[in-house]
C-alpha cells in the first residue's frame, strides 16, 4: 500500500519535536539538515520520514557534540564511526558527572554548615575529631601583595579542583606560642576530592601552589564570631585551654569562614579556628 507523505510548515515540524523553529533555520543554514523542499513563497515543508533523522541530530545535540561533529558524522554514518563517536562523549559525560557530583557535594556541605553556623557561640572552644585533610597551599611570602596572591591562589586552586572554592589561612603553632598571631604562612583550600594519596602527593605543583595534609586525630576547635581583630584574643584563650587540658598543639593553626557566602556584614562573619593537638608525655 503506497503511504501518503504528509508535510509540515517549520513551525508545525518544530512542534511536533519541541523545539523552537529558529533552530531548524539555523540547521538549514548551517548545512546540517535541510527542509524536504521549499515553496516558491520560501516556506520551508518538512516530510513525517525525516522526523527519525532529526530526532538523532537532537539526542547528540543534547550530548553537548557540535553541529561540526554531526555533520561530519553525518557524511559517512557507519557503526565504528557513531561508535567512536558514542565512546568519546561517554567519556566527556563521566567527566561531566563526577564534577556536578563534586559540585553537589560542596553545596550539600554548605548547606549543613550554614544550618550549624544557627548553634555556634562566640568564643566557644572544643575538641573534635578530624579526619586528614589534603589542602593546597599558596605561601604567604614577606613583602608579597596579599591581594595579589589570594587571587592567584583562587585561579590556581580552579585549575586543580575544576572549579572556584573557598579559602582560609594558616599560621605556624611555633609562631603562636610566640604571641605571633598574624603571622600567617599560608592561604589553603581543602580538597577533600584527594581520596588517593600517592596520585594527590604525585602530582606536580601548579603555579605557586604546595600541597600539605592536616593531620588526623584530635583538634581544638574555636568560634570567633565578628571582626578578625578578635583572634589574637580568642588565640590566648585556645593557647590557655591547651595548657588546662595538658595537650600539645602542633602542625598549623587553620582558619577558614563557616557563613561567608550567606554573611551581610564583619559583625555576623563566623571564624573557626582547627589545630591539632595530642596529650602532653
Amino acid at each position: 500500500m503506497k503511504k501518503h507523505t504528509m508535510y509540515f510548515t517549520a513551525g508545525q515540524f518544530a512542534k511536533l519535536h519541541n523545539i523552537n523553529k529558529r533552530t531548524l533555520h539555523f540547521y538549514d543554514e548551517a548545512g546540517l539538515f535541510s527542509p524536504a523542499y521549499v515553496g516558491e513563497n520560501k516556506y520551508r515543508y518538512y516530510t513525517q520520514y525525516q522526523s527519525s533523522q532529526l530526532e538523532m541530530i537532537l539526542c547528540l545535540r543534547a550530548l553537548n557534540i557540535s553541529v561540526e561533529e554531526i555533520k561530519q558524522y553525518l557524511l559517512e554514518p557507519g557503526e565504528e564511526e557513531f561508535q567512536q563517536l558514542a565512546h568519546t562523549k561517554i567519556a566527556e559525560i563521566e567527566r561531566s558527572i563526577a564534577k556536578l557530583s563534586q559540585m553537589k557535594d560542596i553545596l550539600t556541605n554548605q548547606s549543613a554548615l550554614l544550618e550549624r553556623c544557627s548553634t555556634i557561640e562566640h568564643g566557644r572552644i572544643e575538641l573534635t575529631a578530624c579526619e586528614p585533610m589534603p589542602v593546597l597551599l599558596t605561601p604567604l611570602e614577606a613583602g608579597a601583595v596579599e591581594e595579589v596572591l589570594l587571587v592567584q591562589h583562587i585561579m590556581e586552586t580552579e585549575a586543580v579542583l575544576g572549579f572556584k572554592k573557598s579559602c582560609g589561612s594558616m599560621i605556624a603553632v611555633d609562631k603562636l606560642k610566640a604571641g605571633r598571631y598574624e603571622a600567617y604562612d599560608y592561604l589553603f583550600t581543602e580538597n577533600p576530592q584527594a581520596d588517593n594519596k600517592n596520585s594527590y602527593w604525585g602530582q606536580p605543583p601548579i603555579g605557586i601552589l604546595t600541597r600539605h595534609e592536616r593531620p588526623a586525630g584530635t583538634c581544638i576547635s574555636a568560634y570567633c564570631i565578628g571582626a578578625w581583630e578578635q583572634l589574637p584574643g580568642l588565640y590566648s584563650r585556645i593557647l590557655l585551654f591547651a595548657q588546662e587540658q595538658r595537650l600539645e598543639v602542633y602542625d598549623y593553626a587553620y582558619e577558614r569562614g563557616l557563613n561567608e557566602i550567606a554573611v551581610k556584614g564583619m559583625e555576623d562573619y563566623i571564624t573557626q579556628i582547627l589545630i591539632p593537638c595530642r596529650r602532653q608525655r
